[in-house]
């Protein structure tokens, strides 16, 4: 489900507050993809997931510069899921 333009003033407001900072390279200025990412939740058996009949979602924050992504829990930043 791609983000609102409402959840986008959400992120962009937690990003100022949060101020977070690249572990890989330093720098402070991250984006938000477009969109919710979701990770299947279940347990890990062998090469995949048994009963994996739900997904979390993430909103994805990208560094400008090296490209290394955070996942934030939506509800976090005030989105609802």
């Amino acid at each position: 489900m791609p983000f609102s333009e409402q959840d986008y003033e959400k992120i962009r407001s937690w990003m100022n507050e949060q101020n977070p900072t690249c572990p890989v390279c330093g720098e402070g200025q991250f984006d938000p993809l477009t969109d919710f990412l979701s990770l299947p939740a279940g347990r890990a058996v062998g090469v995949g997931l048994k009963n994996c009949q739900t997904a979390l979602p993430f909103v994805p924050l990208s560094c400008i510069k090296c490209g290394y992504l955070v996942l934030v829990t939506p509800l976090k930043i005030g989105i609802p899921v």
